[in-house]
């Protein structure tokens, strides 16, 4: 597994760090080799587990690394010092996880080794916290210690690299960018399906979800690691790509379904007004009807007044004949 997937759709940038990444020689030994030897030569310190310089040596020499015998590429030592604490001793667990990601292997091998770097208690079980501490070390050694191998452009002047360092930088830089978004994606893939509710994790879980997921399986190596935060980055930037086309879209939409509404608007508001037009035209004309309906009634009571004077009058004119 350490080389297959050098053979994948490789970047240029990622074919200059593999290139000094293969001067070390790592690539050479079984990862199980690589564990037993830097094992064989661990001293504890501070409950601690160690690797001093002479240790380191014997270390090289027993895996033949081209580390303490002398090395075509002038930044290696860079690269050590970059693995050193202030005592200029190795931490077993960096050893190791260079082991991993540069070594030949299966995934079950890998895996294996990389779970028992953390289970330091020898418990068969780690954390969850933990499988996150993990991923956040591959990421440093992978991302940022690593590609310290590649020279600068005046010391690789005449080697006929396909990137510059100026350009393998700059693509880490993204990678970086990558891992903030990417983390919990790749602490899913080493805690499996039920990522969210688990506490823990056995051995035998840990090495069976790599086993059965080849995104997670590719994790087991450097350029496998870069690769997948390589690829993340594309997705969020495709992602974001189609969101700000989706947005004007939508905003369009919005804009159309706005357009009836505020057509119908004016159309109701315009509606009191005529109804008030309505109402006083209608007030002269029932003003009107009770005028005209009085009319009737006020011709017919001088009428109705005058019949009975009238009908006094011969009356009164038959008395005067009898006087």
């Amino acid at each position: 597994m350490g080389c297959a997937g050098s053979r994948v759709d490789m970047r240029n940038e990622e074919k200059t760090i593999k290139t000094f990444e293969n001067v070390l020689n790592y690539h050479r030994n079984q990862v199980v080799n690589i564990d037993y030897v830097c094992r064989k030569y661990t001293t504890c310190k501070d409950s601690q587990k160690v690797v001093n310089n002479k240790q380191w040596q014997a270390i090289a020499k027993t895996l033949t690394l081209n580390v303490a015998t002398g090395s075509d590429n002038p930044n290696v030592h860079e690269f050590i010092k970059a693995i050193q604490d202030d005592q200029k001793n190795f931490h077993l667990k960096h050893l190791l996880l260079v082991g991993v990601l540069l070594g030949k292997g299966s995934t079950k091998d890998k895996a294996k080794v990389l779970f028992e770097v953390y289970d330091e208690a020898i418990e068969g079980s780690i954390s969850k916290e933990t499988v996150y501490n993990m991923a956040d070390d591959i990421y440093s050694i992978a991302v940022e210690r690593l590609p310290m191998l590649v020279p600068n452009d005046a010391k690789a002047k005449n080697l006929n690299l396909p990137s510059k360092q100026s350009e393998v930088r700059e693509y880490c830089s993204k990678l970086k960018t990558s891992f903030n978004g990417a983390r919990s994606e790749i602490g899913g893939h080493f805690l499996g399906p039920s990522a969210e509710t688990k506490p823990s994790i056995s051995t035998e879980e840990f090495v069976r979800n790599l086993e059965t997921n080849y995104a997670a399986a590719s994790l087991l190596s450097s350029f496998g690691f870069r690769r997948f935060l390589d690829k993340h980055s594309e997705k969020e930037k495709t992602k974001k790509g189609f969101e700000s086309l989706k947005k004007p879209e939508e905003a369009k939409k919005s804009e159309e379904a706005k357009k009836p509404e505020e057509a119908k608007k004016p159309e109701e508001a315009k509606k009191p007004g005529e109804a008030k037009k309505s109402e006083e035209a209608k007030k002269p004309e029932e003003a009107k009807k009770p005028e005209e309906a009085k009319k009737p009634e006020e011709a017919k009571k001088p009428e109705e007044a005058k019949k009975p004077e009238e009908a006094k009058k011969p009356e009164e004119a038959k008395k005067e004949a009898k006087k």
